[in-house]
């Protein structure tokens, strides 16, 4: 798992091959996730989106994740992890 701060996002990884992208936990004053940071407004962290992010962690379901993200989004599949 590893946080991209200049896109606000998360990429959860499997394996070298497999991975995708989530929001990160951080949202602007109307709740809302500013990926790129396209507004400019300030983030905070979302205390409800960080503990779903760490019961994902401590549960070990980064792999259900990930597989469940690439069914409904093929566009991650073909992206190139190895760089990560």
């Amino acid at each position: 798992m590893f946080l991209r701060v200049r896109d606000c996002s998360l990429v959860l990884m499997t394996t070298r091959k497999r991975g995708c992208f989530r929001p990160a936990p951080y949202v602007d004053e109307f709740g809302e996730v500013d990926q790129g940071f396209r507004r400019g407004n300030p983030l905070h962290l979302n205390r409800e989106l960080y503990q779903k992010l760490k019961t994902l962690w401590l549960q070990q379901g980064i792999t259900e994740e990930v597989v469940n993200y690439n069914e409904i989004d093929y566009r991650n599949v073909q992206y190139d992890w190895a760089h990560f």
